[in-house]
């Protein structure tokens, strides 16, 4: 595992021991405030399970952020499908969240990524707003706002049958075997501070307050 974490999460100063995430500084809430700005955010895998295998999993994670400063995991779907698979469950998804929910995809390097995010903008969601994400940096270091927000307190989870996993993976980062929940949370995470998705979602009131970590992409 501590390899992995040096060779896939790109993070060479892992140690055993060095998680950086713990499951307690998760708190578990029924529901969310109404009328907080949400993102969902997919990071993408499309290799169906088969013996001998034990492919990525398919993440989004929706995220919804308050004036306060709080934020509120309110669902993840996680499965393991085909691009066909994966192409269905993101739409029937978006349907599901509604058009007041933005959308957000991690976009690999190169043309493939840019020819993914093209066709999921054209035939997957379009009528929706829907933007691809280039990512930078390591896994390790686009999840250590995360790990400071949690640590604070400041990221609650909605109850649900999603919990149990997310809190296995996420206690294992970055040396368990799978990462993909911690990408989803870091890629929504991130998301939030796109001005674009400010300009569009957020409520003047929440542009302007001081309490919040997102009005940074505003100012």
């Amino acid at each position: 595992p501590i390899t992995r974490a040096q060779l896939v999460a790109g993070d060479w100063t892992v140690r055993a021991g060095a998680n950086m995430f713990k499951r307690e500084w998760f708190p578990i809430v029924p529901t969310v405030p109404a009328g907080l700005p949400a993102i969902r955010f997919w990071d993408l895998a499309s290799t169906a399970p088969a013996p001998g295998k034990r492919p990525d999993w398919t993440v989004g994670l929706r995220l919804e952020g308050s004036p306060s400063g709080r934020y509120y995991v309110s669902s993840v779907r996680r499965f393991q499908s085909s691009p066909q698979g994966v192409e269905k469950i993101v739409r029937q998804t978006a349907e599901l969240d509604g058009h007041s929910v933005a959308i957000y995809m991690e976009q690999e390097p190169g043309s493939a990524g840019v020819t993914v995010i093209d066709y999921y903008t054209r035939k997957v969601l379009a009528g929706y707003f829907f933007e691809g994400v280039r990512s930078t940096g390591s896994k390790v270091e686009r999840a250590a706002p995360c790990s400071s927000q949690a640590e604070a307190g400041n990221i609650s989870l909605v109850g649900g049958n999603w919990v149990g996993d997310f809190l296995d993976e996420i206690e294992g980062f970055p040396s368990g075997e799978f990462d993909d929940q911690v990408d989803g949370l870091s890629g929504a995470f991130g998301a939030m501070k796109d001005p674009h998705y400010a300009e569009i979602f957020m409520p003047e009131y929440m542009r302007n307050e001081p309490n919040t970590g997102i009005e940074s992409a505003v100012f």
